[in-house]
């Protein structure tokens, strides 16, 4: 299977020498510049590292303030590596005919009026009028007031590899980072519209859900590990499945998350990287973004199950002992800052965020945060370094 962002072209040299000023700044003035940048979108439709920028800098900006003192200055170095290496991509030109990003303030334009613009526009695919009315909405509320008012669209949408609720749920945690970071995720929601999660008719009863994600059939679906396939494959079981299930919130926060953290400890590892990461932190972000419960289960409970039912080669025991991790907290925040790979950022924030609404399973989560870990551990290296990054991370 190959390895996503290997290639990448800079190293930890030629970072410091290119962008020693971005470097001397204090946290807050670095994330605020690499937010910039970051939050241009691609002109074309985005590839996996430039639709994961975004998320993986407010990932990589939440688990600053965990990593090892010795080694932050590393973790910032990551941080200008990836606005770097986002500068050289297919980035979209500036705005011909622009006003900029503020409400006329003549007030012939409200934020209501904006909202009701940018939803036309998204069903109409209009990119342009998609990233402009975002750029606005963007400067004009706050994160809480854009999950708000975008999360009933962003959630089902199955465009943009299913990664907008991540962006909202990221959003405003880490106040130095702009909240035009949402301009990507928005333009690539545009770009495929239509395509959602059917939620009519789930979540209208008072079974556990953690008794049907664990019914999920196994479909064998063979091919990538891409969103849209595999929850349209699993979405007649997630009919089936999902009828009669509580939407009750905390419990089915925690059911998913469970599930997918047994996915990533018990089955096939080959889809540790990509196709169990997702099964966590998507599903998640739905359930933390404010949507009405039924609807959040709906939804994230058809992921989960489409997940299960394209990767998924074996039954879960949620009674298998969970062997103590020796990892902590700091060293899997250390390591997934200094490394490459965006999913492993997401991921292991993700656990740490899983542990603290559902403590009594903490030590599930950080067994699974450990166990990607692991899994990196043995694959090849950037070379951003002059020694792999996870190993350089768990140095005493």
């Amino acid at each position: 299977m190959g390895v996503e962002g290997a290639d990448r072209s800079l190293d930890q040299r030629e970072v410091r020498a290119a962008f020693a000023e971005q470097l001397s700044w204090p946290d807050d003035r670095l994330l605020d510049w690499a937010s910039r940048v970051v939050s241009v979108p691609n002109a074309g439709p985005a590839d996996s590292f430039a639709l994961h920028a975004p998320l993986e800098l407010m990932a990589r900006a939440a688990l600053l303030p965990l990593v090892r003192a010795e080694h932050r200055d590393h973790a910032r170095e990551r941080i200008a590596w990836l606005a770097a290496e986002y500068q050289g991509t297919d980035l979209l030109g500036a705005d011909p005919g622009s006003t900029g990003d503020r409400l006329p303030e003549d007030g012939t334009t409200s934020v209501d009026d904006l909202l009701t613009e940018l939803l036309q526009a998204l069903e109409a695919a209009d990119l342009p009028a998609v990233d402009s009315c975002t750029r606005v909405l963007a400067a004009a509320l706050t994160a809480d007031a854009l999950r708000r008012a975008l999360g009933p669209v962003v959630a089902p949408s199955l465009a943009a590899a299913a990664h907008g609720s991540i962006a909202l749920n990221l959003l405003g945690r880490t106040p130095a980072v702009r909240r035009s970071v949402l301009r990507g995720a928005l333009r690539e929601i545009g770009r495929q519209a239509p395509a959602t999660v059917a939620t009519a008719g789930l979540a209208a009863g008072d079974r556990p859900l953690v008794d049907a994600l664990l019914a999920a059939p196994m479909l064998e679906v063979t091919g990538p590990e891409r969103i849209m396939p595999m929850v349209r494959a699993g979405a007649p079981a997630a009919a089936e499945l999902l009828a009669d299930v509580s939407s009750d919130p905390v419990q089915a926060t925690r059911a998913l998350s469970r599930v997918a953290a047994w996915s990533m400890l018990q089955d096939d590892p080959e889809h540790a990287p990509y196709g169990w990461t997702h099964t966590l932190t998507i599903p998640q972000a739905v359930m933390s973004i404010g949507l009405p419960p039924r609807d959040a289960v709906a939804i994230a409970g058809s992921q989960v199950v489409g997940f299960r039912a394209s990767m998924g080669t074996r039954p879960l025991d949620p009674a298998a002992v969970v062997e103590p991790d020796h990892d902590t907290v700091q060293a899997l925040a250390t390591g997934a800052s200094l490394h490459f790979d965006a999913h492993l950022v997401k991921y292991t924030l993700a656990c740490f965020d899983a542990a603290a609404a559902d403590p009594e399973m903490a030590g599930l989560y950080l067994a699974a945060a450990s166990n990607l870990a692991r899994w990196w551990s043995s694959q090849p290296d950037d070379g951003f370094f002059d020694r792999p990054s996870l190993d350089l991370a768990r140095q005493p």
